[in-house]
Order: structure tokens, then C-alpha cells, then sequence
């Protein structure tokens, strides 16, 4: 065979299964307040490269009232807002390690922060809730979204009730709670009521990379490109 058409034939096949190989994904999207349904992922399709799950979090708003009831000053930093957990899941398993779940610990939070400072209680006690200063104090949520992206490892891809790989389905159950959480010091008699509460939104997406097997035209294609070239070598 001359060189002129192995170099042919070798663009072919390069062609041909070039195409094949590119790196293709599979892309489904649920938003909260739909079930968690999503198709396993068919082998027969192609070679799976990996597992990426994102989840979308985003809040709205909200007012955050608190007042200290303690004798002694309270300060710290304050954060309010939403929480979407993915860990009560048994279908597949969404661990990123032996014993690590994607994301945090399962978890992705939104939410808006502050630092304070509350003087002790002025005499307004636990019965008589009071947000207004020196001792109480109003936050207003800001409008935010979150996305965080996590990988599952092959080694877990089959594990869980139902796992990634086949032709059915899987559900990711999901939960999305408020959120509140003070750090500080003496921040443990800190009432509080969150009135008009945080509003939220979201989605979970689950990303299939994977490269897919060569469909029967492109071999088509390179048998023909081959029988070319044989051809033009008799002639």
C-alpha cells in the first residue's frame, strides 16, 4: 500500500473513530417539589468516565428577629437561611469516599450572616419576646444561590438498593429545611423567630461523561473508506 493511501485510510479511521470516542454526557435535571427520579445509566451505550451530581440551592429574603434573654452580653455571628440534604438516599450510594457523603457530609447550605452584639437582657424577660434593642435585634435576608458539584467514584457506582448502572430508574430522595445556627458567646438563651420566613428554590442534576461505542454506520463508514483504498491499489 502506497503512502498516499495509508495516509487516507489512517484519516479515516481517525475520523471515524474520533467521532465515536468524543466524550458525550447525559444531562437530568429535577427540580424541589418534583420527585427525584432519574435514569440508571445503559452500559450499551458506552463506556461511563464518571458521576457528577450538582445541586442548586437559592434563597429569597426572610427577617430574622432575636433578643437576648440572658443576664450577660451576647455576641457572636448568625447565620440564617436554607439547608438541601441528599444523605437519607438508599438507591444509589452518594458517598465521595469510604466513609465521606458528596457535598457537606450531604448537606449544601444558603444563607445570610451577620456578627452581633446584644447587651443583656433589659428586663423584657422570656415571656415577652422583644427583637428591639440594646438586647434584641432584626437580620434581613438577602437573596442568594448556591451550587456545589460532587463526584461519585466508580467503586460505589453499583452499590445502593438499585445503583447508577442499568436500564431502570433511581430516586435521590432530598430534604430542604431552614437553616439557623449561632456561634458565639453566651449565645445559648438567643430567642428567635424568622417572620416572613426564608423562601426557596432549587434543582439536583445528575451529569452521566461517558464515551459512546462506535454505532454500526461508522464502521460502515471505515469499511468502505478501506475497500477504497484496496481498490485504488489494484487500479
Amino acid at each position: 500500500m502506497r503512502a498516499k493511501q495509508i495516509l487516507q485510510l489512517s484519516l479515516i479511521t481517525i475520523f471515524v473513530f474520533g467521532s465515536a470516542s468524543a466524550a458525550n454526557t447525559i444531562v437530568q435535571t429535577i427540580y424541589f417539589g418534583q420527585d427525584g427520579i432519574f435514569n440508571q445509566f445503559d452500559c450499551s451505550t458506552g463506556t461511563l468516565n464518571f458521576i457528577r451530581i450538582d445541586i442548586t440551592l437559592n434563597i429569597y429574603g426572610g427577617q430574622f428577629n432575636y433578643d437576648n434573654d440572658s443576664t450577660s452580653e451576647a455576641s457572636g455571628n448568625l447565620q440564617f437561611g436554607e439547608t438541601a440534604g441528599v444523605r437519607d438516599t438508599s438507591d444509589v450510594c452518594l458517598l465521595e469516599s469510604l466513609n465521606d457523603y458528596i457535598f457537606d457530609d450531604g448537606n449544601i447550605y444558603a444563607y445570610t450572616s451577620c456578627n452581633f452584639v446584644l447587651s443583656p437582657d433589659n428586663g423584657d424577660g422570656g415571656t415577652n419576646y422583644d427583637s428591639t434593642p440594646p438586647d434584641g435585634a432584626v437580620l434581613f435576608g438577602s437573596d442568594k444561590s448556591v451550587t456545589e458539584s460532587g463526584y461519585i467514584p466508580d467503586v460505589f457506582w453499583t452499590q445502593g438498593d438499585k445503583g447508577f448502572l442499568g436500564t431502570g430508574t433511581y430516586t435521590i430522595l432530598y430534604s430542604l429545611m431552614p437553616w439557623t445556627d449561632f456561634t458565639g458567646q453566651n449565645v445559648n438563651q438567643i430567642q428567635f423567630s424568622c417572620t416572613p420566613p426564608v423562601s426557596a428554590d432549587g434543582s439536583i442534576t445528575v451529569i452521566y461523561d461517558y464515551d459512546a461505542i462506535p454505532e454500526p454506520a461508522a464502521l460502515s463508514l471505515l469499511t468502505a473508506g478501506i475497500f477504497v483504498c484496496c481498490n485504488k491499489k489494484k487500479s
